[in-house]
């Protein structure tokens, strides 16, 4: 994915505008205000935004949280951007619903990813409604069983 850099928004910085609007300015994708303003209706949570240069590729890391635990992180690029969810293993079970109904594109995703001792950690990239629909469903699940924690 062609990911923001820390350059891409240097600008911005010097201009004195926060990250999270140099971020929806320069995206393109109408789908990532959809999906923030979804989640910041759903629970309230407003993104802790991070430049991570420890990753392989160096990104913009915007992260929601609720209750110390995150529901999930979003990655921005200049066309689209994709959503890393983790469905833990106490997870699984409630989260086989949302993935029966899902999208192929969910499912595929979903079994191509290896599971961990926490769980899996499901990257979606966020080109098309259906997948946002999806994503979604899998936050508000997520929202839903760390509220009850």
């Amino acid at each position: 994915m062609n990911r923001y850099t820390r350059v891409d928004f240097f600008a911005g910085e010097l201009s004195g505008n926060p990250i999270q609007d140099e971020i929806e300015r320069f995206l393109v994708n109408p789908l990532w205000i959809e999906l923030n303003e979804y989640i910041l209706k759903l629970c309230g949570s407003r993104p802790q935004i991070s430049y991570n240069v420890y990753a392989a590729e160096r990104c913009w890391n915007v992260e929601y949280h609720l209750n110390d635990k995150v529901i999930c992180t979003l990655y921005p690029g200049k066309d689209d951007f994709e959503a890393m969810i983790v469905i833990t293993n106490a997870e699984e079970k409630y989260a086989a619903p949302i993935l029966a109904d899902g999208s192929a594109y969910l499912r595929k995703q979903y079994e191509s990813t290896r599971k961990s001792p926490l769980g899996r950690w499901l990257v979606l990239k966020i080109s098309e409604r259906k997948v946002l629909v999806d994503a979604e469903a899998l936050i508000s699940l997520r929202i839903k069983l760390i509220g009850c924690l």
